[in-house]
């Protein structure tokens, strides 16, 4: 699926108190269950809907109601009336290709005028469906549903057994329902954790947030449960219907929130008001059992909590870096251009530079083999480990402190390790990668700049999946791999956003797209002015995207836009990459 921007943490900084209030120590949260969102609708009679044609044959009539399924009230209008009392037609659906074909099955009494019962060979290409908890899961593949019509004894046909799932089509589920970022956050509590989900479009500001508020009262979806935390205590609720109040305010009404702290009730808030930011433009209200939920503090916009953004976002004074010629270099901009000299002695055929810049992780070529070094940016790295091949290393998200202590790559295309900063150097340490196994091989892997994600590059492939921490181990869980169909002969990914990954393949057709984090969307940016095939690419929010093919380093910034050369070019094999 196509279209839509980028989404991320948007606004500035509220004050350094603020700040210190969200990244403070954590408490114990219980895990949550997913649950499909209800709205309360105000009363009145249902909105009259136009139903099936007259006298519409079978097919049809299967066709139309595929067609008319992104209204609930207007598809049941197609089923017969023992069908429609227990069909859910606003169930979580199963989105195809707009594309699909309807046929009459073979049986004899299809010809006869006087039959009474068809069967209607549905086909289709999935895309993918929504879960109970309204999440979007990948699922790419043929479709086949055999449709029972009955005819009325009217002399109407009408559908007596449906598929067991809603059918929508691309174009109708655009139209039908609209994305809904949640925010939880990362174990440490430092950064917002986005969880795409989809509500019902809706022409009232209310209906939507009261939507994404039962969602986010639910907790996270499956593939981050176990990454993220959340601060509305289980039994949190609602004590009456989300309004725009008389001012042009948002209320939403809690209660059952318990006796949490003002630092807890704080990140609470977060947690709403970043949530909602895409469900209203309006302020956001937040009252529990008739008082504010943040003592002193009734009213807040999603610019409040526009502190976090300089946790996962690269330092601005910071250009990024590229590895050229086994150099290290400097790209061009930025106002803080670092001293290198210490890697002159380096043959480096890879590196990463942590978020807040300080930290350097270099892969050097031995001849036989590779070497990755850590060490603070400007000073002699430490030799850790030796391998056959090492991947690109990514930083996690630095601690409290702001200090980057911990590296990943891939030894080998089939290990994954971490390395860890102790009181007396780097550790090496395991990660449990055991359900990425059957994707193959590993080229890539970047951590997400939250810390909560991995996007992965194995066999070509994209496959996006959960870092989950325990105390004494951590493991690469949920992994799914996203757009199938169109993202083969991938060679490099970066995650632009919290929620949107840049990817580069050696598919001349499709040389770099964007790709939303759940796979529901896909972005392709032109192949314009780009030469041959893509070999390194990097990304992040509100900088320019810049690859490097076959002639050189090429930078854009948004998907049309043509691709222009970069200056200085460090030619052909250069590998170009910002913090993170």
């Amino acid at each position: 699926m196509t279209s839509g921007n980028g989404r991320g943490l948007v606004g500035v900084l509220a004050g350094v108190a603020v700040l210190s209030l969200f990244t403070t120590g954590c408490a114990n949260v219980p895990e949550r269950t997913t649950a499909h969102a209800v709205v309360d609708r105000p009363a009145g009679a249902d909105p009259v809907v136009s139903g099936p044609q007259e006298n519409a044959e079978p097919v049809s009539l299967v066709r139309d109601f595929v067609e008319r399924s992104g209204s609930p009230l207007a598809a049941k209008t197609f089923l017969t009336d023992a069908t429609r009392a227990a069909y859910s037609a606003d169930g979580p659906p199963t989105i195809i290709e707009d594309t699909f074909s309807v046929v009459p099955s073979e049986v004899p009494e299809a010809d006869s005028e006087s039959s009474t019962e068809q069967t209607v060979v549905l086909r289709a290409q999935s895309l993918g469906r929504l879960d109970g908890a309204m999440a979007f899961v990948p699922a790419q593949g043929p479709l086949e549903y055999l449709v029972k019509v009955r005819r009325q004894q009217n002399g109407q046909w009408r559908i007596e057994d449906p598929p067991p799932v809603v059918v929508i089509t691309e174009d109708q589920f655009d139209e039908a329902y609209s994305a809904a970022t949640l925010y939880f956050f990362d174990p440490s509590v430092r950064a917002p954790v986005p969880d795409v989900r989809y509500v019902r479009a809706e022409s009232q500001h209310e209906l939507t947030a009261r939507a994404v508020i039962d969602l986010l009262l639910a907790g996270p979806s499956e593939t981050v449960r176990d990454s993220v935390r959340t601060f509305l205590p289980e039994d949190a609720g609602l004590s009456s219907n989300v309004v725009i109040a008389a001012d042009g305010a948002l209320l939403v009404p809690l209660t059952r929130i318990g006796e949490l702290t003002e630092r807890d009730r704080r990140l609470v808030a977060a947690q709403i008001v970043l949530s909602l930011r895409e469900a209203t433009p309006n302020r956001v209200r937040l009252k529990v059992d008739g008082q504010d939920l943040v003592p002193g503090q009734g009213d807040f916009r999603a610019a409040d909590f526009g502190a976090y953004d300089a946790v996962t976002d690269p330092v601005a004074k910071l250009s990024g870096m590229v590895v050229a010629g086994g150099r290290l270099r400097a790209l061009a901009g930025g106002t803080d251009q670092p001293s290198l000299a210490a890697y002159d002695g380096l043959t480096v055929s890879t590196a990463a530079q942590s978020v807040d810049g300080r930290g350097i992780a270099i892969v050097s070529d031995t001849g036989t083999g590779r070497k990755l070094w850590l060490g603070t940016l400007g000073e002699t790295p430490v030799e850790v480990f030796s391998a056959g091949r090492l991947t690109r290393p990514t930083w996690l998200l630095a601690d409290e402190a702001g200090n980057s202590n911990e590296v990943w790559t891939v030894q080998d295309g089939a290990v994954v390790v971490r390395l860890v900063r102790t009181g007396t150097g780097w550790t090496r340490a395991g990660v449990n990668a055991t359900e990425l196994m059957p994707y193959g091989a590993i080229t890539d892997l970047r951590l997400s700049r939250d810390g909560t994600r991995v996007a992965v590059v194995a066999d070509g492939e994209l496959v996006v999946a959960s870092g989950v921490r325990t105390p004494d181990a951590v493991a690469i869980q949920s992994p799914r791999q996203l757009q199938q169909d169109e993202l083969t002969g991938v060679v490099g990914v970066d995650w632009q956003s919290q929620t949107r990954l840049l990817v580069a393949t050696s598919r001349s057709p499709l040389p770099v797209a964007r790709v939303s984090v759940d796979g529901m969307e896909l972005e392709p940016y032109t192949s314009s002015n780009l030469t041959g095939k893509v070999t390194a690419i990097t990304a992040a929010r509100n900088r320019p995207v810049v690859v490097t093919d076959e002639r050189g380093m090429s930078t854009a910034s948004q998907p049309g836009d043509l691709w222009r050369a970069y200056a200085p070019d460090e030619g052909p094999g250069s590998v170009p990459f910002y913090p993170g």
